[in-house]
């Protein structure tokens, strides 16, 4: 059921870090000569290193084991769950935190709480899915359909930690985002989930109708579409104010609810419509703040995370409450080279999840490339180089120059301020009345 009335709660205030405390953590270079504890060095009985013999056959997994004596891991609901939203960096938020080892999370996403199949399921499937952690770790998952879906955050509120589970949600330029999520329906969908199958309805929907033109032509087309839907046919955005369009908006998802055949039902998460609905960040953190507390909350700014990332890990270390492993000291710079904000999946655990854009990491040691694929559709000028902590026994790497869907794109600037005319008054509630921000920089 979707929630319209406001969450009664204070604004949030942003943390403002101090600097980076020197020799927080070693940037000591591996070069892939680490030596791992052998099994006969741990201390938890034969039993439990034949239960979980496949784990332990990991090099890192051993040195957790050594590093926690006698304690015997285990498997638990998420201390931490990264929601959305979709196409703000969440898997590059994901792959930065692989490097902090005292952030546990399994490859991919979960999807329990939204896709119908893993939610038959039941809770305790949902439990079993997750990592083997120390009661120190934070165990955690990433799944970006969680943000914008009205009936998630009530399922979640009835898991046995819901009073201590936290949240990340990772914000970003609405209009961009729409555009990045417009072109990964285009793209992605044109096959089932996971690779499996024909077309999804969004990719038809686009083929149908658009296969003749420009994507940026296309896209203006499919925003209108949702204008007539989202605000009524008969109104024009540039004659209403910003109460007339939230009490549009609100109006729209009190329809989201009706019964199939009824007349007037809306389909926020389907095409057109969901190219501007998951950018309603205000709407659907308003949802979650019924069922969970602000302390509960962190609002990550997407912007910082692409042109910041190691503030940004600082903040969710603070957040989780484990030492901050991963700081600004752990990045460089080199602003020869165009890239986006990227970084190698954790190779322990690769990310089977396709997403927006192409990373290409040179394993030096090995001679090789592993490819692979993620968000991240913010575009900065110059190439990030990663010196991982020493607990990570990862090496030093470059973070590879690829294009993400929306870069080097553009779109008429009249559609744009179109655009963010409809967003504008969903982004000042979102400063006002919950994460207390400044975002006029999302300006793209």
């Amino acid at each position: 059921m979707m929630i319209i009335e406001d969450a009664k709660v204070e604004v949030k205030k942003k943390t403002v870090l101090p600097p980076v405390k020197k020799k927080m953590t070693e940037t000591k270079e591996y070069v892939g000569n680490v030596t791992w504890p052998t099994m006969e060095e741990l201390e938890v009985p034969n039993e439990i290193k034949a239960q979980y013999e496949d784990w332990y056959k990991v090099g890192m997994n051993r040195q957790r084991q050594k590093a926690h004596g006698d304690e015997i891991p285990g498997v638990r609901y998420p201390d931490l769950i990264i929601t959305g939203a979709k196409k703000c960096g969440t898997t590059a938020l994901k792959i930065f935190m692989n490097y902090h080892t005292w952030f546990q999370d399994t490859p991919g996403e979960r999807h329990f709480f939204n896709r119908p199949t893993n939610w038959a399921k039941g809770y305790q499937w949902y439990h079993d899915e997750m990592p083997l952690t120390f009661k120190d770790e934070i165990c955690y998952e990433k799944t970006p359909d969680y943000f914008d879906r009205p009936f998630i955050p009530e399922r979640m509120s009835k898991l046995e930690n819901a009073k201590n589970i936290k949240f990340v949600h990772v914000l970003c330029d609405p209009v961009r985002r729409s555009f990045s999520h417009f072109l990964h329906m285009f793209t992605v969908q044109q096959v089932g989930q996971w690779g499996v199958g024909g077309p999804q309805p969004g990719f038809e929907f686009l083929q149908e109708n658009f296969a003749d033109i420009t994507k940026e032509e296309a896209f203006e087309k499919t925003v209108e579409l949702a204008f007539e839907n989202l605000l009524g046919k008969e109104k024009d955005i540039d004659s209403m104010s910003d109460d007339e369009i939230r009490a549009a908006v609100a109006d729209y998802f009190t329809r989201w609810d009706l019964k199939p055949g009824s007349p007037g039902r809306v389909f926020p998460l389907r095409i057109p419509d969901a190219v501007l609905t998951g950018s309603l960040y205000s709407t659907h953190i308003n949802t979650y703040l019924h069922y969970f507390t602000q302390e509960q909350m962190l609002y990550l700014d997407a912007t910082e995370l692409i042109e910041n990332p190691g503030m940004s890990l600082r903040r969710v270390a603070d957040f989780a409450g484990v030492p901050q492993l991963i700081t600004e000291e752990n990045f460089y710079f080199d602003d020869e080279k165009d890239a986006h904000v990227c970084s190698p999946l954790n190779t322990n655990a690769i990310v089977a999840h396709v997403s927006s854009c192409k990373l290409f990491l040179e394993l030096t040691n090995a001679h090789r490339r592993l490819e692979n694929f993620y968000s991240c559709s913010i575009p900065i000028s110059g190439y990030f180089c990663m010196k991982p902590p020493v607990e990570s026994a990862r090496e030093s790497f470059c973070l590879g120059s690829s294009k993400g869907r929306s870069k080097d794109k553009s779109l008429p600037v009249e559609l744009k301020r179109r655009i963010r005319k409809f967003f504008n008054p969903f982004v000042k509630d979102l400063e006002t009345k919950f994460t207390g921000d400044n975002y006029d920089h999302w300006d793209w």
